[in-house]
């Protein structure tokens, strides 16, 4: 349907105001609902005209303030505001919808719309965070304002467990740097986590960093869009996606909002930068993260294997029934579900059919074949 005007947006949502008589009416807008009621305003002076650059700003502002205010109010509930929300929703989906009929969509455009309707219809699919230990990288990002790539977990890990047999090098020789070697490496803390980077660099001349791509870059350049214009999987130009360059398959990560993000093994970085599951979203909770196989804009293959996040069985089910919602079949589907082994230090892996695994997330494989964790 048609994008609203202001005016029509402004009476869909007006709130009834208490202790008056039904029917009557006042015009509560909150600072949230304002920034949609202006961004409104700003399509109503250009939907009528033929500059498609300013429409389709003017869209996408809109969308982005939807977006906002769906998931400010995502945990509330009530009569107004499951009202507003309704609205709101579906403008949101109206403004995508006209972004894609003039040929506008933006990367983030996808995104936005992504983020409202996973908020806007408070679905709550389970998330999985960085595995103990990596979650400094996250934390040290945010420590430094998001201006600068974390050192990279990998590297710090293998250097935290050699450190017992190698021994602590003079200046780190303290009670500070002891208990830092004798903690566990997922109870770290970021100060331990940053002498350690100081260690390593004595050790190799370099301190190993991990690219972690802001939210412009990984919408710009890592998007897989499903369900596309004309394939399952697209890029956000439309084209069919394909992972056929790399016959492992690409690195994958599906943020909170249903947003998937893939790449070669190399991603994004550079100059010696490691590039991991946790640089697809900034170390930020995933659905689910691992390797995928896309052929031609056709899923074959999925599966959990991400040793920073360590998805189980329930975060890769999560992920499928994600997709499966969007209209896209799973029976051709190979799904291989990594998951812990009775026996330390090992990993069962099941291969399985999708459709058959959406059906039933505690199906196993009687031929599970199990490796070193």
């Amino acid at each position: 349907m048609p994008v609203q005007t202001l005016g029509q947006f402004e009476s869909a949502t007006r709130l009834e105001a208490k202790g008056l008589r039904r029917g009557k009416f006042r015009n509560v807008r909150g600072k949230n609902i304002d920034a949609i009621d202006k961004a409104l305003k700003e399509y109503d002076k250009v939907r009528n005209g033929y500059n498609l650059g300013k429409q389709s700003q003017a869209l996408s502002d809109l969308l982005s303030a939807c977006a906002s205010w769906l998931k400010q109010k995502k945990d509330k509930n009530g009569p107004s505001v499951d009202g507003r929300r309704a609205v709101i929703l579906q403008l949101a989906n109206d403004v995508f919808t006209e972004l894609r009929a003039i040929q506008r969509a933006a990367s983030t455009d996808f995104y936005n719309l992504n983020k409202a309707i996973t908020t806007g219809n408070q679905m709550n699919y389970g998330k999985k965070s960085l595995s103990a230990g990596y979650t400094n990288e996250r934390n040290m990002y945010v420590a430094n304002g998001k201006q600068q790539h974390p050192y990279a977990g990998g590297p710090l890990h293998g250097t935290h467990k050699d450190l017992p047999q190698l021994g602590l090098p003079r200046k780190f020789n303290n009670p500070i740097g002891q208990a830092m070697m004798n903690r566990e490496w997922g109870h770290l803390t970021l100060a331990d986590f940053e002498m350690l980077a100081e260690i390593e660099q004595g050790m190799n001349d370099e301190k190993s960093r991990v690219y972690f791509a802001d939210k412009s870059t990984r919408s710009q350049h890592l998007m897989v869009v499903y369900q596309g214009f004309h394939h399952d999987f697209e890029d956000y130009q439309g084209r069919a996606y394909s992972t056929t360059g790399d016959p492992n398959g690409y690195m994958y990560g599906m943020d909170e909002y249903g947003t998937l993000f893939a790449s070669p093994a190399a991603g994004l970085a550079t100059g010696g930068q490691f590039w991991n599951h946790s640089s697809f979203n900034a170390g930020k909770d995933v659905i689910c993260a691992g390797m995928i196989k896309i052929n031609n804009g056709t899923l074959t293959y999925v599966d959990n294997n991400s040793g920073h996040y360590k998805p189980t069985r329930q975060n890769l089910h999560n992920m499928c029934t994600i997709i499966s919602n969007e209209g896209i079949s799973l029976a051709a589907v190979t799904v291989l579900v990594r998951q812990p082994a009775p026996v330390p230090n090992m990993i069962d892996e099941h291969t399985l059919n999708g459709a058959l695994f959406l059906a039933n997330v505690n199906l196993v494989d009687p031929n599970a074949r199990r490796v070193p964790a």
